[in-house]
C-alpha cells in the first residue's frame, strides 16, 4: 500500500489547475471588455440611422496593439472592442505558453521544442510576419 494520500495534490494537478484558471481568467476578461466595447458603441451610435456603421473598419486604422491600448485608455469604443478581440485571441496563445513551461519543468524535450516551434509560429503569424 502507498503511504500517499489519495487527496494529495500532485504537481501535474496544481499545473493543470493554474492553466484552467489562467485560460478561465482571460475568457471572462476578455467577455467583460467586450460587452463594455460593444455598450459604448452602441452608446456613440445612439440616434444613427444606421446602427452599425460604427463597426464599419475604417480606411488606415491603426490596428497595433500599442494603438489599441491608447485607445481604449481614451475611452475610444473600437478600441475597447479591438482590446477584447486581442485577450480572446491571447488564450489560446497563453495555453501554448503554459504547455511550453509544464513541458519544460517535466523535461519533455520533444514536446517543450515542438510547442516551442508552435509558440514561435502563432507569434510571427500574429506580429505579421508570416501574411
Amino acid at each position: 500500500m502507498s503511504a500517499e494520500s489519495p487527496k494529495a495534490p500532485t504537481r501535474g494537478r496544481s499545473l493543470e489547475n493554474g492553466l484552467a484558471r489562467v485560460l478561465t481568467t482571460l475568457t471572462l476578461a476578455s467577455a467583460a471588455v467586450l460587452l463594455v466595447g460593444l455598450a459604448m458603441q452602441l452608446i456613440a451610435a445612439a440616434g444613427s440611422v444606421w446602427m452599425l456603421e460604427p463597426f464599419a473598419r475604417r480606411q488606415a486604422e491603426d490596428l497595433s496593439p500599442g494603438a489599441i491600448l491608447r485607445g481604449a485608455a481614451s475611452g475610444d469604443g473600437r478600441a475597447v472592442l479591438h482590446l477584447g478581440l486581442l485577450l480572446l485571441i491571447a488564450t489560446p496563445v497563453a495555453r501554448v505558453a503554459f504547455t511550453l513551461v509544464v513541458f519544460a519543468l517535466r523535461r519533455d524535450w520533444l514536446f517543450t521544442v515542438i510547442t516551442g516551434v508552435v509558440l514561435t509560429t502563432l507569434a510571427l503569424a500574429i506580429s505579421g510576419v508570416l501574411s
